[in-house]
């Protein structure tokens, strides 16, 4: 049987405060082909919207964000920084 998932009763919420903006600067991006391959395959037009659960820096997001009309990219950690580098908007809720 399946037993409900826990937190873990160790786990510390703040454990990589301030660890995005050296992840975004340092983790190795994508390759363009990547984001060729899969606007091919999904046929991607700048139409409909790409929902990006656990965004992080937007190495996902931000690529993609020409093939489609609205991208919504999620992630529990406030990254104001991008929107210095990428003039994106963002908004925080909890």
């Amino acid at each position: 049987m399946l037993q409900a998932l826990k937190t873990l009763p160790n786990y510390d919420p703040t454990l990589f405060e301030g660890a995005a903006e050296g992840y975004a600067q340092y983790r190795t991006k994508y390759p363009p082909e990547l984001f060729d391959k899969l606007t091919e395959i999904f046929k991607l037009n700048g139409q409909g919207r790409l929902l990006d659960l656990g965004c992080g820096p937007g190495l996902i997001a931000i690529p993609l964000r020409t093939q489609f009309a609205e991208v919504i990219a999620i992630d529990p950690s406030p990254l104001s920084f991008l929107n210095k580098i990428f003039k994106l908007s963002y908004k925080f809720s909890k």
